[in-house]
């Protein structure tokens, strides 16, 4: 994993305190890691997605993070990933994500619904960083 940047880490100083959603652990984990909450809005990424897509936190944030998301990939992993949620059970999902150079990836993405009373609090997902160049 590359090291962040003095610019990286100035960018996202100013929401220090949202990163902490999660512990460091999550962070510097060798997965890419994501959480939604109960309307389906991504609340958090860890370092290594950042790493990954060259983005900043607050790009990711809501629904940011589908723009990471190859357009031939896009409509039926969001429609997969809105089912399981909806179904409220585990998924697994393949598809390919934009790298920070532009090139895209293919990703294995396993997520799991965290529940809360009777409704989803949020989902976790951890996508290990995986396969060769992925073609446009």
């Amino acid at each position: 994993m590359a090291a962040r940047s003095d610019g990286a880490q100035a960018r996202r100083g100013g929401i220090a305190g949202k990163r902490r959603a999660l512990p460091y652990d999550a962070d510097t984990a060798p997965v890419l890691i994501w959480t939604m909450d109960a309307d389906k809005l991504c609340t958090y990424v860890s370092q290594t997605w950042l790493d990954l897509t060259g983005r900043i936190f607050e790009e990711e944030l809501g629904n940011g993070w589908a723009d990471d998301i190859h357009p031939s990939d896009r409509d039926a992993r969001l429609e997969a990933y809105a089912h399981c949620f909806d179904q409220r059970s585990p998924f697994t999902l393949e598809y390919r994500v934009r790298r920070h150079d532009g090139e895209y990836r293919w990703l294995l993405d396993k997520g799991t619904p965290r529940f809360a009373s009777d409704r989803i609090s949020s989902a976790t997902s951890a996508r290990p960083r995986t396969s060769p160049s992925a073609s446009a």
